[in-house]
């Protein structure tokens, strides 16, 4: 998902690495940094909420439907990015799996599949209790 993100649009990808864009001003009594009132934001401006916008509905549209009830709140791709990153196999950090013994890629596809398997299970249990209701 990172590459498709960004190769079609790196602005995009900018958006989920650092977050969503929310412009302030600066009171001229106090000093302090107030965030800007949509109504006067820049024509730039309007344009980077729009990227952020962008690149949070790509990312909800690529979750599949048996988790996207639990994803579907997020304000910001970057936070939402963040949070899903935690459920990918850790070994993906690695840019080299030969650097792994067949013992330790075994072990991280274990512990993945039995991340996979809590999630799947909380997932039926909150639509469970949300049909109960």
């Amino acid at each position: 998902m990172e590459n498709f993100i960004y190769v079609t649009d790196y602005t995009l990808w900018k958006s989920v690495t650092d977050g969503l864009y929310s412009p302030y001003i600066v009171t001229a009594e106090s000093g302090t940094s107030i965030p800007k009132d949509i109504s006067k934001y820049t024509d730039k401006e309007l344009k980077w909420k729009e990227i952020d916008m962008k690149a949070l509905s790509l990312l909800t549209i690529a979750l599949p439907s048996e988790i996207y009830q639990n994803y579907n709140t997020y304000k910001s791709a970057k936070t939402l990015w963040d949070d899903l990153s935690m459920y990918t196999i850790p070994i993906r950090i690695s840019e080299n799996l030969n650097t792994y013994t067949l013992d330790e890629l075994y072990g991280a596809l274990q512990s993945y599949e039995f991340e996979e398997a809590q999630l799947h299970e909380t997932t039926i249990k909150s639509t469970l209790v949300n049909l109960d209701q």
